[in-house]
């Protein structure tokens, strides 16, 4: 069971399926935030055009509907790597754009009347050994060296903010902010459908083939709502599925190109005054340990604690099903995690349980891309960092497609080309094994107290 989708604001209700042949001047293929935040500031930039919005399923149903709930600043390639591929004041832009674009988020929701439980109450990073405490400590330096503003935060301190069992320190980064990732998604959809924007459900993209200007000729989406073929004609085309990429034949199609792995989640019962004053967390800040191994956490609107983190296997040749959204064993290292952190949770119902898949290229890029020639323009590869890239991505496409120049178009994402993931079963051995190590390394360190030499001599391989 999802949570977000569970506590919407409002009843979940499907919209039509496509019912005819159409000749539009957008297609936007995928109803999640980047498809959306696109839709959005496209209709902003070019009010008269003709926009439609395709989904396989409903709006939400991907990784948009199912995330940890941080608008958070992170980018997913680090600092001084950006720095080495694009220089210093190009590697600072990004930062600044990223830091700055989570509280613009959350004013955008709200100027739209959107409530999504936007709590901008930074992120804290907890350290619960001395291992952990010196990676606090290079995140700290590495943060500085950029100009941002963290925080480090002595044990004492970061009881007082949160009081997880064994801390030792934290670090605490401003740009954060908590939300009801569903309710937001959802709400964007109904705000740029009051702006014109045409959105159809179930309605199973099967191909792209963009145009060609020398014949002058639109792109075609082919389309498949309950057995029946429709086409719709487009001067320009958006892909924006992310993880789901690999199902669908468009011209960035490869299993190769973005690989689907999975995070999981799990949320307890909502918790009683007496629980919240023992933790404490009244900031509602996002939550992660600073483990191998990802994890996310945070306190939900509605007095739950929702946490997530990777661990679950990658599925051959980038399957993707309806059955991998849930691993009893990774839930229940969750669980265990949760209880580790707040002994008080021993007692405690966890009543959800959910996951899904985020796109990960194989330099770690994410990726926005535009060609004028044919109108074909793609956004994705956020590794798991994509709420407010996504809303990055929705105003960079949007300034590509009607020809704005602005700082968005200038970010070293757009028209970036990531190498090709390796091929099966190479890609399969490689992935899980990188996963099984990040695992095998915060146990190595839990029983050695020291730095994991598993973690050291695997990094070079990991790409991230």
């Amino acid at each position: 069971m999802n949570l977000w989708l569970e506590t919407l604001d409002a009843p979940l209700q499907h919209r039509a399926g496509i019912i005819d042949d159409l000749d539009v001047d957008i297609a936007i293929v995928g109803g999640g935030f980047t498809g959306l935040w696109a839709a959005h500031f496209l209709r902003k930039e070019m009010p008269g055009a003709n926009i439609v919005v395709l989904e396989k399923e409903f709006v939400g149903f991907g990784a948009s509907g199912r995330n940890g709930g941080w608008a958070s600043a992170l980018y997913p390639v680090a600092f001084d790597r950006l720095v080495i591929e694009v220089g210093q004041e190009r590697a600072r832009n990004v930062r600044e754009v990223w830091r700055r674009s989570v509280p613009e988020l959350g004013a955008e929701l709200a100027g739209l009347s959107i409530d999504a439980g936007f709590s901008y109450g930074g992120n804290i990073t907890v350290a619960r050994t001395q291992v952990q405490m010196k990676r606090v400590d290079a995140q700290f330096l590495a943060a500085t060296h950029a100009g941002e503003g963290a925080v480090r935060l002595s044990k004492d301190q970061m009881q007082e903010r949160i009081n997880v069992k064994d801390a030792v320190g934290g670090l605490f980064i401003r740009e954060c902010a908590r939300i009801h990732p569903a309710n937001a998604v959802r709400g964007l959809a109904h705000a740029v459908e009051r702006a014109g924007v045409r959105i159809f459900e179930e309605s199973e993209v099967l191909s792209l083939r963009p145009g060609t200007s020398s014949v002058a000729k639109k792109g075609i989406v082919k389309v498949r709502h309950r057995g029946t073929i429709r086409r719709v004609h487009a001067t320009h085309i958006v892909e924006a599925t992310e993880g789901f990429l690999p199902s669908i034949n468009t011209p960035a199609r490869s299993n190769r190109s973005v690989v689907p792995v999975y995070s999981l989640m799990t949320a307890t019962e909502p918790l009683s005054p007496e629980i919240w004053k023992e933790i404490g967390w009244s900031g509602n800040e996002t939550l992660a340990e600073a483990s191998h191994l990802i994890t996310y956490a945070q306190r939900t609107a509605d007095n739950r604690i929702a946490i997530g983190g990777r661990g679950a296997p990658y599925f051959f040749n980038s399957k993707i099903s309806p059955e991998q959204d849930r691993d009893p064993v990774v839930h229940g290292h969750l669980r265990e995690l949760a209880r580790s952190w707040f002994p008080l949770l021993r007692d405690v119902n966890f009543t959800h349980a959910w996951g899904g898949p985020l796109g990960i290229s194989r330099d770690w890029h994410p990726t926005v891309s535009f060609d004028e020639t044919s109108g074909y323009a793609r956004a994705g590869g956020y590794v798991g960092d994509g709420v407010t890239s996504s809303y990055v991505a929705g105003r960079t496409l949007a300034d590509l497609i009607s020809g704005k120049e602005s700082e968005f178009t200038h970010l070293p994402w757009v028209n970036h080309q990531s190498p090709q993931w390796e091929g099966e079963p190479v890609r399969w051995l490689a992935i899980n094994a990188g996963l099984k190590v990040m695992t095998w390394a915060d146990r190595e360190e839990r029983l050695t107290h020291r730095e994991s030499l598993i973690a050291r001599a695997m990094a070079p391989l990991l790409g991230h």
